[in-house]
């Protein structure tokens, strides 16, 4: 019976210890605050403005919403934070962020659950002034007002598989519109 009973206790240790081998950590949450140096506007004299963080796993993005695998919208008109993907099957699922009461800082953690198996993944940043009687992912932002990184050929790389991963930075470009990003994988 000792025998049975310790032949027992060995194999679920060693079961116990091949499931925690094959178990995967799960990836957590990509932490984004964004500062600026004025209040970002929203909307303005019947203006409304979407500030829009877009994604890609596999190369830059430029404001060619086609280059956007995913994206996270806050528009003025209805002052929600919005998920999107490049298909636009998925836009209008809520998501939870917040911005400052002075207007001057966005934070925001979203699942990487959301970007399937990637392990790095690019990233923008755009204000449009934004169409909402009008509105078609594709069709509904009128003038670019801004973009960071400036130029079309340059985005923001995250690295997905360190952890942890942090990125900080005091930013040289639109030196009158962003005051500082912060990024990090928790």
């Amino acid at each position: 019976m000792k025998k049975i009973v310790i032949l027992l206790i060995v194999g679920l240790i060693f079961i116990s210890g091949c499931a925690r081998t094959v178990t995967q950590r799960p990836k957590g949450y990509l932490g984004i605050s964004i500062s600026f140096y004025r209040p970002l506007i929203l909307s303005i004299d019947g203006s409304y403005y979407a500030f829009i963080i877009a994604f890609n796993e596999n190369n830059v993005i430029t404001e060619d919403p086609n280059t956007w695998q995913y994206y996270i919208e806050y528009d003025g008109f209805n002052q929600k934070f919005m998920w999107g993907r490049n298909d636009f099957s998925s836009y209008g699922t809520l998501l939870s962020g917040k911005f400052s009461e002075d207007g001057t800082n966005f934070s925001f953690k979203i699942s990487l659950n959301l970007f399937s198996n990637a392990t790095s993944l690019y990233m923008k940043i755009f204000y449009f002034v934004y169409d909402p009687f009008v509105y078609d992912p594709l069709q509904g932002f009128r003038d670019l007002y801004w973009q960071y990184p400036d130029s079309d050929s340059e985005s923001i790389r995250i690295d997905l598989s360190n952890y942890p991963y942090s990125y900080n930075s005091v930013l040289t470009g639109n030196i009158n519109i962003i005051s500082g990003l912060s990024l990090w994988i928790e």
